[in-house]
C-alpha cells in the first residue's frame, strides 16, 4: 500500500541527520571540511597515479632503469604541491604542514621550479 508523504517534513528530517555546518549553520567548518577532503582526495590520486605508473610492466619498467633521484624530485613536488594548495599558497603554513623549515622549502620551491599561486 503506498502512503503519501510529507515532502517538506521529509527533507528537514535529512538536513537534520546532516553535519551541522552542512546545514548552513556554520559555514566556516563545511568550507574547512570540504577543503580537507579536496587535499585528501588530491593525495589519493597522486598516490593511485604513482602506484598504476609503478604496476604498468614493472619489470620492464626495472630493467629500463628508474631514476631514483628524479622519483624523489617529483614526489616532492607532489608533496609540496599539495601542502601549498591546502594552505591557499601560505608558504609559512605549508612548511608547518610538512614539518620543515620555511627556508628549506623556499629553496626546494626555487630548486624544483615550483609556481606558486597565491
Amino acid at each position: 500500500m503506498l502512503t503519501q508523504v510529507d515532502e517538506t517534513s521529509a527533507v528537514q528530517h535529512a538536513n537534520e541527520d546532516l553535519h551541522p555546518a552542512a546545514n548552513g549553520r556554520d559555514a566556516e567548518v563545511l568550507a574547512i571540511v570540504l577543503k580537507d577532503l579536496s587535499f585528501a582526495l588530491s593525495e589519493a590520486a597522486t598516490a593511485l597515479q604513482h602506484t598504476v605508473l609503478l604496476n604498468n610492466d614493472p619489470t620492464s619498467r626495472i630493467e629500463r632503469g628508474i631514476d631514483f633521484y628524479r622519483e624523489v624530485d617529483n614526489l616532492k613536488i607532489c608533496l609540496i604541491s599539495n601542502a601549498l594548495t591546502h594552505t591557499n599558497g601560505n608558504q609559512k603554513r605549508a612548511a608547518q604542514l610538512l614539518g620543515i623549515r620555511l627556508s628549506t622549502l623556499n629553496a626546494m620551491i626555487k630548486r624544483l621550479g615550483i609556481v606558486v599561486k597565491q
